[in-house]
């Protein structure tokens, strides 16, 4: 029984957080827009904006990216832009100063420390009352800044997230499967903001209040996640803004997103100490959607071990039996296509099932860095289309 008991939790717990409960968060977000109706639209304001972007060895792309900030639909005396090249090596300094004028922002040289070190370098410096926090690679439609401040005309929001649209740049599993991936994420999010209870910015495309700018700790790897999910701690809520959107490529190679995906999860086990207060019921909806969303999704790769090995000990019932072989067949599948995967082939329908997988084994091996403190926060940019 106690076999049967974690199977079926295994098997339950993976599919709740996968399909359940995004089944769930749409349920009641229908319902509560039925009994109390449609949002208010926020009224337009034009906050001192700071935008603030890290970066390393990003030349090839940097110089798009500040024309990019310079033709946002946004009160240039409104609107400071700051650079923080992480001990970059190659031209990204020179590029970015030639760039951007003395009137419009700064360049800020740093010794290579990580992430969250500029970050948190970058944050001190702004003038700005709101952060905008934005990747090197990721290019803003005209209005999006203006509707990602938006909702700051409310004193109760203190974190919003833009939308960002992730396109496919080939036919590869990787591709195709992480801007699946990202649809589906988006959709979850969409339920949640119907409750203002956003289960994490996008660090592609999100904006604070600077006041609830906590600086991050040198450990930190997930800095989007831990800078919005904090201001919840901090009595304030946190939307989505689908109208604010910001577009990027897949990385063309199937390795670097994988790369990406295992980095990110040991940072994912390193922002549940941070974000510990999460886990406390009191915050109502916030919390449900961060267990939901984040903690049991994290935990996912754990419980498929777990069905894997319950129903090995159940092998004299027969439908656990053939629950063990589906498994092993599977599992038998995906270790045979990987070195195809890995050179740019693609599996059709097959493709979301491999990078499923892929994800969780990516998750594995992230607990497994997070636990031995090799993870460090200094990175390298993903491979640019």
């Amino acid at each position: 029984m106690i076999a049967e008991g974690a199977f079926l939790a295994s098997v339950g717990l993976a599919a709740y957080t996968y399909l359940g409960y995004p089944v769930l968060m749409w349920a009641l977000a229908r319902l509560r827009k039925t009994f109390v109706g449609e949002a208010e639209e926020f009224p337009y304001s034009t906050p001192h904006v700071s935008l603030l972007v890290a970066a390393y060895n990003e030349s090839g792309i940097i110089a798009q990216k500040v024309e990019n900030a310079l033709s946002l639909q946004y009160p240039a005396d409104r609107l400071e832009m700051l650079i923080g090249s992480d001990g970059s090596t190659d031209a990204t300094v020179q590029v970015a100063a030639s760039t951007l004028p003395a009137s419009r922002g700064r360049v800020l040289q740093m010794a290579r420390r990580g992430k969250s070190w500029v970050i948190n370098d970058l944050a001190a410096a702004a003038s700005g009352e709101i952060l905008v926090f934005t990747d090197a690679n990721t290019m803003f439609e005209a209005d999006a800044l203006r509707e990602l401040v938006r909702p700051f005309g409310d004193p109760d929001i203190g974190c919003v997230s833009g939308l960002l649209h992730l396109a496919p740049i080939s036919d590869d599993v990787g591709s195709k499967g992480e801007s699946f991936y990202w649809k589906y994420e988006t959709f979850k999010k969409t339920q949640e903001n119907v409750f203002r209870a956003v289960a994490g910015a996008n660090g592609a495309i999100f904006a604070v209040r600077k006041e609830l700018y906590i600086p991050l700790s040198p450990k930190t790897i997930n800095d989007d996640l831990t800078t919005s999910m904090r201001v919840y701690l901090q009595g304030k809520r946190m939307v989505l803004v689908s109208d604010a959107r910001g577009h990027e490529t897949t990385a063309p190679e199937l390795a670097g997103e994988f790369e990406r995906h295992i980095r990110d999860s040991a940072g994912h086990f390193r922002a549940l100490l941070e974000l510990a207060g999460m886990l406390d019921p009191r915050l109502g909806m916030p919390a449900f959607c961060f267990i939901s969303h984040r903690v049991v999704r994290w935990l996912v790769p754990f419980f498929m071990i777990g069905a894997f090995l319950s129903s090995a000990i159940l092998l004299d019932h027969p439908v656990y039996r053939w629950m063990f072989f589906v498994q092993v067949i599977a599992y038998a599948a995906f270790l045979a296509v990987t070195p195809w995967a890995f050179r740019g082939k693609g599996f059709g329908p097959f493709r979301v099932p491999y990078y499923f997988v892929l994800v969780n084994v990516a998750i594995v091996l992230g607990f497994a860095r997070f636990l031995a403190g090799t993870q460090q926060s200094k990175w390298e940019p993903t491979a640019r289309a």
